[in-house]
């Protein structure tokens, strides 16, 4: 079986870096991604799909990426359900990234891998175990 999904779009927010209680860095951040799907306009039909990505990857998104810029994520979708503050139960779709790659910024930056702090540039780390309990938000 094959739970793999790989994105292109472009970031809906700057990416907010959190820490877990054991240090483990992690951010969440929302993707805008153009389906193939157009209304009668001709507008393409955007879906908006959130993504949490962890470690050392999750520090480089939020130091170099911000609100607008395009990236490359590859991961595994996982749905889980909560409770939300009212007690109704709820459902989350998210994408589990394990790699993330710099496509470009509003500014018409160039394509690069996400530069690891204390990795050359061009590297990219491999898949990281997390908690569920261990998500800040």
């Amino acid at each position: 079986m094959l739970n793999e999904t790989i994105l292109i779009g472009r970031l809906t927010a700057d990416p907010e870096l959190r820490y877990t209680g054991k240090g483990t860095a992690v951010t969440k951040i929302t993707l805008a991604v153009d389906g193939p799907y157009r209304d009668e306009s001709g507008k393409a039909k955007t879906v908006f799909v959130d993504c949490v990505i962890w470690a050392k990857q999750a520090e480089s998104v939020a130091n170099y990426k911000k609100k607008g810029d395009i990236v490359a994520v590859r991961g595994q979708i996982e749905i889980r359900s909560y409770e939300d503050s009212n007690g109704i139960r709820r459902k989350a779709f998210e994408i589990i990234v394990d790699r993330v790659k710099f496509i470009g910024s509003k500014n018409g930056g160039s394509s690069s891998e996400a530069p690891l702090p204390g990795e050359p540039p061009g590297t990219a780390s491999g898949t990281s175990s997390f908690n569920e309990d261990d998500i800040p938000f």
